[in-house]
């Protein structure tokens, strides 16, 4: 808990206290000061991250060089010692964020507009010059040229035109869509967990605890990939960071489930292809929202 910034009088009531006074004795209200300079705001939001007593600093040393043991010490009841699963998942995911925000805008599209095609063999963005060129707007190139193609058709196309003519790329923007559904679906990795290790007879919270920490290093390394991206070729970077989270995975799932090697491998392709699948279905459904809807 944050420490408070005492005054020697109530905000809400004027009353007099003394330091040692945590609340009002008239009226209730916490003595505590809210409105302060933006550095202090600062410090409260990053003070039990960024200090080397904290407990991020043991809960990152665990996570890296011990998997599964810190889903094993949640289980135990070891929980004060350590940033707790949620919180590391969520302090980790907004670094990720950020820098995949920043590496696809100053990357290059895996598939550039002029690539893109919507009907016949001009690019979409020849077309899109065409249609600027000689119709007050899409919509009524659209009414005009388009009136008889289905509902969604059209919708389709207008998102293509209006991604291209805001100089953005399509791919891009659904990958940045697809990076928010690893949170919507989180709650069904541990279900994919809970059934796959249903022999195990641990509760859902267990493979949702050991899930949140799966993601903390996915998060992890998907950063370090992201930044060795600029030295690394792309393909060196991408084996490099499946080799080494594909061991992770490996022995987090041995140490938390204590199966066979040979099971241990089975569950490993069967949860893997189950997200994968999951990730696959939302990256075209954001594919085609972003299409759609922009």
């Amino acid at each position: 808990m944050n420490k408070r910034r005492k005054k020697s009088y109530c905000f809400n009531c004027n009353t007099s206290l003394g330091n040692g006074d945590n609340f009002c004795r008239k009226c209730g209200q916490e003595n505590h000061n809210k409105t302060v300079e933006f550095k202090h705001l600062i410090n409260d939001f990053l003070g039990d991250y960024l200090t080397f007593d904290s407990k991020i600093w043991k809960s990152l040393k665990l996570l890296c060089f011990s998997p599964g043991q810190l889903t094993i010490n949640y289980s135990a009841g070891k929980i004060n010692s350590y940033i707790r699963p949620i919180r590391l998942m969520l302090f980790l995911s907004l670094i990720y964020v950020v820098v995949f925000s920043f590496q696809l805008d100053h990357s290059k599209p895996l598939i550039e507009n002029s690539g893109i095609h919507v009907g016949g063999s001009q690019s979409a963005t020849a077309s899109y010059k065409y249609i600027i060129q000689n119709y007050e707007n899409i919509d009524v190139y659209i009414e005009q040229e388009k009136k008889y193609d289905s509902y969604l058709n059209k919708a389709l196309i207008k998102g293509v035109y209006n991604l291209v003519g805001g100089n953005k790329n399509i791919f891009n923007e659904a990958l940045k869509k697809t990076s928010n559904l690893l949170f919507i679906i989180l709650p069904f990795v541990g279900l994919i967990f809970k059934v796959n290790f249903w022999r195990n007879h641990l509760f859902y919270v267990e493979h949702f605890v050991h899930a949140l920490h799966l993601y903390s290093f996915f998060f992890l390394i998907a950063i370090l990939g992201m930044l060795l991206s600029w030295v690394l070729p792309s393909l060196a970077t991408l084996l490099l960071l499946f080799t080494i989270f594909f061991t992770y995975l490996y022995f987090s799932y041995k140490k938390v489930y204590k199966r066979s090697t040979f099971i241990t491998l089975v569950k490993i392709l069967t949860t893997s292809i189950t997200f994968v699948i999951l990730l696959a279905t939302g990256f075209v459904i954001s594919l085609l929202t972003t299409i759609s809807f922009s």
